[in-house]
């Protein structure tokens, strides 16, 4: 047994009987449930007693023109999606206007033409349709997208544990082999190596959940920023495969940051930039400043991001498929916690750059001068 669709309801507005009648005539005769009000006081008891799909409304009206019911319907959370066309005998430019800036969605000149009036509430009864839909699909994604964060972020926090002690029991596994059993040295270091690998990958994927719900505390101070970020550049150490690592900045850069949330920053944009670069990459890190904010660059030389891409690498997951193939590259963390992190701090961040010309990323924090204006 099929359930019965009920034809879509509307409310007219009009403090002439005649032209009541009239829209109520062409209107039934489609087969649409019509609701009739002479003022728009009416108009609004009838709105909130059951919620029309679509409000018919006189401008020219004693006592509340149709503009103020208008305004009334905007400032009412449950009435305010309910698309209002205009009925009006002025035909003006200024008219139209200011109909349309009041927040009607259509205009209706009198005398009425019923093909006109039918063309028109077919059709924005169709958007206003099709408008309920998206929001409804997209509050079912919002849904699906909260049960998959908060199913990622049990599986990631129950990962810990289990990590750490393989980690720990590998170590205490590699002492017990002799420096002449290089092969299976040399696979417990890569073993050790993927379990860190792992363990990153669930500390960031948490910080980015504690991120997004405010609950990571920042211990913001006023330092320098040229000597937290070469701080964080001495991390890669004097291995080869950084000689290409340059610095550039004034000497002091005064900035207010977390110095530990900072270095994670820095660390991750850089490595991006040595992963992307491979074994002749070549990374500039500038720092610069206005008595607004302070900035950090990050350069490589790497294949470039497309531009579709530049604002979809920021978020959670979001990955840039691979030049010529089908596959993405990354887990889409590090950036999305580098984003969340200098938001976090009062910041912005962003990246400039074209396909096979390199890229680079930056971000801003709030100087001493910007906090106290």
């Amino acid at each position: 047994m099929t359930s019965r669709v009920e034809p879509p309801n509307i409310l007219i507005v009009d403090d002439t009987p005649a032209n009541l009648r009239l829209l109520d005539e062409m209107l039934s005769e489609l087969g649409f449930r019509n609701r009739l009000a002479t003022s728009g006081r009416q108009a609004l008891i009838a709105a909130r007693r059951a919620l029309p799909d679509l409000l018919l409304l006189d401008i020219m009206m004693p006592g509340m023109d149709g503009f103020e019911v208008c305004r009334q319907f905007k400032s009412d959370a449950r009435l305010k999606a309910v698309p209002i066309l205009f009925l009006s005998a002025l035909t003006s430019a200024e008219e139209k206007v200011r109909a349309f800036s009041e927040g009607g969605v259509d205009f209706i000149t009198k005398p009425f033409n019923l093909s006109e009036v039918e063309a028109r509430v077919r059709a924005h009864l169709l958007i206003h349709q099709q408008k309920r839909e998206l929001e409804r699909a997209h509050s079912q994604l919002k849904d699906l997208e909260h049960l998959r964060d908060s199913l990622t972020h049990m599986v990631a926090h129950d990962m810990r544990s289990p990590l750490f002690l393989i980690e720990l029991n590998l170590h205490f596994l590699g002492k017990s082999i002799s420096s002449s059993q290089t092969h299976q040295k040399s696979a417990l270091d890569d073993t050790i190596k993927k379990v860190r690998y792992l363990t990153n990958l669930v500390t960031q994927l948490l910080d980015v959940s504690r991120l997004e719900a405010r609950e990571m505390p920042l211990n913001q101070t006023v330092g320098n920023l040229t000597t937290a970020v070469r701080g964080a550049l001495d991390t890669f150490g004097s291995d080869p495969a950084h000689r290409s690592l340059k610095f550039f900045g004034e000497k002091t850069v005064e900035a207010c940051f977390d110095p530990e949330i900072l270095h994670r920053i820095v660390v991750n944009l850089v490595q991006n930039g040595l992963k992307y670069g491979g074994d002749s990459a070549e990374i500039e890190v500038s720092v610069s400043a206005t008595p607004e904010e302070a900035r950090v660059t990050v350069s490589d030389n790497g294949p470039g991001i497309p531009q579709e891409f530049h604002e979809s690498i920021f978020e959670k997951f979001g990955q840039v498929l691979s030049k010529g193939t089908s596959q993405r590259t990354g887990t889409g963390l590090g950036l999305a916690f580098c984003k969340l992190a200098v938001r976090a701090h009062g910041g912005h961040i962003g990246v400039v750059s074209e396909v096979r010309k390199g890229a680079s990323f930056w971000f801003t924090l709030p100087t001493p001068d910007r906090l106290r204006s």
